[in-house]
């Protein structure tokens, strides 16, 4: 939006976002969590090969109580979001999981290919502010990503947090994020 729709976007904040698909200067997998890996290879694969990967996974994500959605996850938590995905908090993440997956995979899969194809624009035609959030202890989206957007887009102001994973920065950053678009509107 930031690109593309400057005149009716004023500012942009982005938490944990990935870089494009095999961007120049990062190992796009490097530190992601065993779970993401497979899921990457299996997209890489294909339409049809993504979604028989995806399909006992929602399936398992289905069964899974909130609490038990911590260990459905086990390879893409660190500590720090293992601690906020709980109480409350899991079961609003157990409510979304069943609301997404209620007809199936098929929003999934065609998010994660999107992943695999080019943005569509370069970071420098980004013409507005942005906010960037990125967790040192994210296993789905490693660091080195934030890292790497922080270094490219244009007047980025970056919060690279080293207390954080995935999860946490969206229990504990978010009022900071809304009051710094706030200002920004």
């Amino acid at each position: 939006m930031g690109a593309r729709l400057a005149g009716r976007c004023t500012a942009v904040a982005v938490i944990a976002s990935p870089t494009p698909w095999q961007a120049e200067g990062i190992d796009w997998l490097q530190g992601q969590g065993e779970q993401n890996r497979d899921e990457w290879a299996a997209a890489l694969q294909g339409a049809e090969a993504l979604e028989e990967h995806l399909v006992p996974l929602a399936e398992e994500m289905r069964a899974a109580t909130a609490e038990q959605l911590r260990d459905v996850l086990v390879t893409l938590l660190p500590e720090v979001d293992r601690e906020v995905l709980t109480g409350d908090r899991a079961q609003h993440a157990k409510a979304n999981f069943d609301r997404a997956l209620a007809s199936g995979v098929e929003g999934w899969r065609d998010d994660d290919l999107a992943f695999t194809r080019p943005w569509g624009f370069d970071l420098d035609e980004i013409g507005v502010p942005v906010l960037l959030w990125q967790g040192v202890q994210d296993l789905m989206v490693p660091v080195a990503h934030g890292r790497w957007l922080a270094e490219r887009i244009p007047g980025v102001e970056a919060h690279i947090s080293e207390a954080d994973g995935h999860l946490s920065i969206a229990v504990g950053r978010l009022g900071e994020i809304f009051d710094w678009l706030c200002a920004h509107a």
